[in-house]
């Protein structure tokens, strides 16, 4: 994607399949690739509900040959109308997908969990390839033999430190059929000496989750001391991969601009709403990030143009430290939550300065806040809400329409500092106008995955595929 271009047309909304029209289609017809492309897997957790009920992400083990084979079926899937949009490589080896389709106006999205080597607290516990060697057939699709589900939910509660009621149940279940000589082996690759003994019975008892906040950490001191070259070799990748969500964060900075009463609050509710399965977080401000020189609490403003502007040299200060706030914000927190694939939405920005320095009592030169604005931190998607300046007054009514028309034309032609942009009319249906904002963010991902992700798409020979 050209940052530099407004991309004010609205383009068709993907066309989607008729059978593309729910989640258990979608996960039908993921179980089917899988097996048509000879992709060695098997769901790790919570099948029995599938597929006609997703409950969180879908975790699946996959042979780690069997990687080349994925982007044909990705391929397949993006034919079939489901759109690939983020890639979190959030482990060594382990990568976080999420797939997304319309239903009407509805934004439908499935996360899926690929790992190629299963890592918890420093500890490879499980083999990949033995959880493929030992898996059975479930349905319509492939799950884990029960040591393997006991030592995979274990080693996963463990490193989160808590356990939902029924995951302590199945814990229970699963040590009951096992034995507890079978059951305590597999908890020894976890913990060392007699932990393995206390963490059975208190699976045996139902009171796990009692213990698993005081064991978490317990699994590194056994890397520590039972793998040492394992541990640094982790590492390392882990570094690396650090290294790398660094340089190109998952999340996004969507900024959303448009003159008082075209529906921003209404939007950026429903739209984060939607999105929130693309990203693990969502954080949001207002107009500016308010790290130095906070606000204080104060009533909703009324009248956004009351007070007078404050004279030049003042308002060049203030401006100034409104860009310093921006910098800050953005190096010691917004930054870090885009690593962490976070969605960040700011309701006004910067440029808002430009079209309505009254607001923001600027009573400088407009040169300058040009000037300023090309020195912030640039969003990655900038939406621009519009309606027709009558619609606009009679939701607020706190601009007159003579001004919202003039605001109007302003965000037009605003083009400083912005870089990816897309104007979403709000004169319309609330369901259109926030599917229409959550459609440029949706396009905007996909069209990132296909150029920063591509090697999950691209097409190569696939060796003994089923046919």
């Amino acid at each position: 994607m050209n940052p530099s271009i407004d991309e004010e047309k609205s383009g068709a909304r993907p066309a989607i399949s008729p059978d593309a029209s729910s989640t258990s289609e979608f996960l039908r017809t993921l179980f089917l690739l899988l097996d048509e492309y000879g992709v060695r897997y098997c769901v790790l957790h919570s099948w029995e509900s599938l597929p006609f009920e997703l409950l969180s992400d879908l975790d699946l083990a996959v042979h780690p040959e069997d990687r080349v084979k994925l982007p044909a079926v990705f391929r397949r899937l993006q034919e079939s109308g489901y759109l690939l949009i983020q890639c979190l490589n959030y482990s060594v080896n382990a990568y976080y997908f999420v797939f997304c389709w319309f239903e009407d106006l509805s934004l439908r999205s499935v996360p899926l969990d690929f790992i190629f080597e299963h890592w918890r607290s420093g500890l490879s516990v499980l083999s990949v390839q033995d959880i493929i060697d030992h898996r059975e057939r479930y349905g319509e699709m492939w799950i884990p033999s029960r040591p393997h589900q006991f030592a995979y939910l274990l080693a996963k509660k463990t490193w989160k430190g808590k356990a939902s009621p029924e995951q302590v149940q199945q814990l229970k279940h699963l040590v009951e059929i096992l034995g507890r000589a079978e059951s305590e082996a597999i908890a020894g690759e976890i913990f060392l000496d007699r932990w393995n003994q206390e963490i059975v019975a208190a699976c045996l008892k139902g009171s796990l989750s009692k213990r698993l906040e005081r064991v978490r950490s317990l699994p590194w001191m056994t890397a520590v001391i039972r793998h040492p070259l394992q541990l640094i070799r982790h590492a390392w990748q882990q570094g690396r991969r650090l290294i790398k969500r660094w340089l190109y964060p998952t999340g996004i900075l969507v900024a959303v601009l448009g003159p008082d009463g075209s529906g921003k609050d209404t939007v950026i509710a429903g739209m984060s709403h939607a999105l929130r399965r693309g990203f693990r977080s969502v954080a949001f401000y207002h107009w500016r990030p308010n790290v130095l020189f906070p606000r204080k609490p104060a009533p909703p403003v009324t009248d956004p143009h009351a007070k007078p502007p404050r004279g030049k040299f003042i308002s060049s200060l203030y401006l100034a430290g409104f860009v310093l706030d921006y910098w800050i914000a953005y190096a010691l927190r917004i930054r870090h939550r885009l690593t962490r694939s976070t969605l960040v939405i700011f309701d006004r920005y910067f440029y808002d300065i430009i079209v309505d320095p009254k607001r923001a009592r600027f009573g400088g030169p407009v040169w300058l806040a040009e000037l300023l604005a090309r020195l912030v931190p640039r969003p990655d998607l900038t939406l621009v809400l519009d309606a027709d300046e009558r619609v606009m007054y009679a939701r607020k009514g706190e601009l007159s329409v003579a001004e919202l028309r003039r605001q109007r034309q302003a965000y037009r032609e605003l083009s400083v500092g912005i870089g990816s942009r897309k104007t979403v009319q709000t004169d319309q249906t609330i369901e259109k106008s926030i599917a229409d904002a959550t459609e440029a963010v949706v396009k905007f991902l996909q069209e990132r995955f296909e150029r920063r992700d591509e090697e999950w798409l691209r097409q190569s020979p696939l060796p003994n595929v089923r046919k």
